[in-house]
């Protein structure tokens, strides 16, 4: 059985953190709309305006304070403020490629690219996605999500969904399903918190009935 990913998953570990961000900003913006409708009268101001902008700001600034010290935690502040996804501006060339349908050079314009270590882990996963839809080449395709997973500093977006792609094409094209098993741990183990880590158990625990029920037959 293939493990497919979904919204939450392409986020990866990232989720829980936007999630506690957000009932941080609700209660941050509360105390502080309290705290304004509190002591607008002794300033002579409107109290219920005041409590519309002490939660407004309130809730803004929380959201940024705690995001922000999450990411400072886990050492990826640099892709929270400069955003992810940026193959699209950075390699605009190796894109124009693709949009005229010139796949066979813009695939060797990516890969010029994950050999030089350029881009890092996005590149190589951008140039392994490209094999799959346009190359034909699963296991070249798997060799760049794995190289993609040892990168160092690889995020930990570009981490999981290297995997979960491994994962399908373990369970599909290259049909080797102790490896995807090992994937499959991997996910896990690595966010073992996260909603890719309880679509995986639930993944793992099929595949091993999908296997014992072949190594009976």
């Amino acid at each position: 059985m293939a493990y497919r990913t979904s919204r939450l998953d392409r986020m990866g570990v990232e989720s829980p953190e936007y999630s506690s961000a957000f009932v941080g900003a609700l209660i941050a913006g509360a105390l502080t709309a309290f705290a304004g409708f509190f002591y607008a009268p002794a300033r002579s101001w409107n109290p219920f305006l005041a409590a519309f902008l002490g939660f407004t700001g309130g809730g803004v600034a929380g959201w940024l304070a705690i995001m922000g010290a999450m990411r400072l935690a886990t050492g990826s502040l640099n892709r929270f403020t400069s955003g992810a996804g940026t193959y699209e501006q950075t390699f605009s060339y190796e894109e124009s490629l693709l949009a005229r349908g010139n796949y066979a050079e813009a695939i060797s314009a990516y890969e010029r690219h994950a050999a030089e270590g350029t881009g890092g882990a996005t590149v190589m996963v951008r140039a392994a996605d490209l094999h799959i839809q346009h190359g034909n080449n699963p296991k070249r395709a798997s060799e760049l999500y794995r190289a993609a997973q040892t990168v160092p500093g690889v995020s930990a977006g570009d981490h999981l969904y290297a995997t979960n792609r491994l994962i399908d094409l373990y369970t599909g094209p290259l049909a080797n399903p102790d490896a995807a098993v090992s994937e499959l741990r991997r996910v896990i183990a690595m966010y073992p918190s996260s909603p890719a880590a309880k679509h995986a158990r639930t993944a793992l625990v099929n595949l091993k009935r999908q296997l014992r029920s072949e190594s009976s037959d």
